[in-house]
């Protein structure tokens, strides 16, 4: 960089490296270096070339040595079942009081890393991979959604397993190390059910009807509405506005979708039933809290038990699809103290009469 003497015009500027301060005879012997930012002189722009070029060759390792840390967005690998008791299984346990598979939760935890280096992004997911022994609990994936991030797929589990046994702590600790999902955009958290432990037709039914009729309050308690999630039964039922006949007019029911005789083309639903075996909730607005997790995964188990203890006639007098009708019922049970108080934190308390 030059330098003047202002007590005297006639001096002609020196020119000087901007890393090592050595001077130099005109501005044509110095180069801008990328990786020192500065004007260099030819030394120093070597040697800033050469330390640009190593840390990008240390990045393509890190790149390649991802390959089996963060997995491809298509990878399924095959389930391992978390039990409440904190052992695992190759197959599904049954619920003694229904008879049938226990319902298994299993969420996706988009994760963006808001630094710029790529090994500093995969340094968070080693640290998280290696909280875990094999079989690990989760796996990483990459996501076409994120720009630098990964996705922390969970293998299913019962909702005791996540609330007494899932070490959080990996998790918690990312937020520390420049990681962001609450407050990133591209980022969401996506909870998957199991199918085979509905009870019935009758349950799936109230219970895809309960959350389609309460948006507001679900919007509100997850913190976000998203083009990715969609509310609106007329959207899932491919619902559409008939010009001739001034009306709008479903073109499918929704127990047609219970029953599998129809899908859906539109997996950006707040309901998703594309998949096989799961149901996805896709509405939540993610978090590296744990705590906020935890309360999304309890509001899945509670709205699926609430959905098989009311009855139709429930439905019709008592409004037992309602929010503060669920609301109610979970103050009621006691047994969901996250979800409860997240319930409480968003969406204010009920008042005596509600």
């Amino acid at each position: 960089m030059p330098s003047t003497d202002n007590n005297n015009e006639d001096i002609q500027p020196d020119y000087q490296c901007g890393q090592c301060g050595c001077e130099v005879d005109s501005e044509f012997d110095l180069s801008y270096n990328y990786y020192y930012q500065e004007e260099c002189c030819d030394e120093c722009d070597e040697r800033g070339r050469r330390y640009q070029e190593e840390e990008e060759r240390e990045e393509d390792q890190e790149g390649d040595e991802s390959d089996g840390l963060i997995n491809s967005y298509g990878y399924r690998p095959r389930a391992n079942f978390m039990n409440s008791d904190g052992h695992t299984s190759m197959y599904a346990s049954m619920d003694d009081s229904t008879l049938r598979p226990q319902l298994y939760l299993g969420y996706e935890l988009e994760v963006e890393y808001e630094g710029h280096r790529q090994h500093e992004m995969l340094d968070g997911a080693r640290m998280l991979m290696r909280k875990y022994e094999t079989p690990t609990p989760i796996y990483l994936k990459h996501d076409g959604s994120l720009n630098d991030g990964f996705e922390i797929v969970s293998m299913p589990g019962t909702l005791d397993y996540f609330r007494q046994h899932f070490d959080w702590s990996g998790i918690k600790e990312l937020s520390k190390m420049g990681f962001k999902s609450w407050n990133n955009s591209h980022c969401g958290l996506h909870i998957h059910m199991s199918r085979n432990a509905f009870t019935s037709d009758r349950h799936m039914f109230l219970f895809i009807k309960f959350i389609f009729a309460n948006r507001d309050g679900l919007v509100q308690f997850a913190g976000r509405e998203s083009s990715y999630a969609k509310f609106g039964i007329e959207n899932f039922l491919n619902a559409y506005w008939d010009y001739d006949r001034q009306q709008q007019v479903r073109h499918r029911k929704l127990m047609d979708f219970v029953k599998g005789y129809e899908s859906n083309s539109d997996r950006y639903m707040a309901v998703n039933l594309q998949n096989a075996n799961t149901i996805e909730l896709r509405f939540f607005r993610p978090s590296l809290k744990p705590s906020t997790v935890v309360s999304a995964l309890e509001f899945c188990d509670a709205s699926f038990r609430y959905a098989n203890e009311i009855s139709l006639p429930d439905v019709l007098r008592n409004n037992a699809l309602g929010w503060n009708s669920f609301r109610s019922w979970v103050d009621h049970i006691d047994k969901y103290p996250a979800l409860r108080e997240r319930l409480n934190e968003r969406c204010g308390f009920l008042s005596s009469d509600e």
